[in-house]
């Protein structure tokens, strides 16, 4: 099975090569009043109006923890 796995593999991804998809959808997992309740940097009715150039929340550089190790 695995040389026919790995051929069917190698004609999906020279498929992608020659054919690249065109739009890319998501389906909706949490709904945006939700998130804008749960983050407090958040106004209602901030995703509706977001075009999406720019972040909605954690301005700061210091917003993510960089270091893997320390505690």
């Amino acid at each position: 099975m695995t040389p026919l796995a790995v051929l069917l593999h190698a004609i999906g991804a020279a498929w992608g090569l020659l054919s690249p998809i065109e739009e890319f959808e998501v389906t909706e997992k949490v709904a945006p009043e939700t998130v804008e309740e749960v983050n407090a940097g958040l106004e209602s009715g901030d995703l509706a109006d977001h075009d999406g150039t720019e972040r909605l929340v954690r301005h700061s550089s210091n917003a993510y923890d960089t270091h893997l190790f320390d505690d």
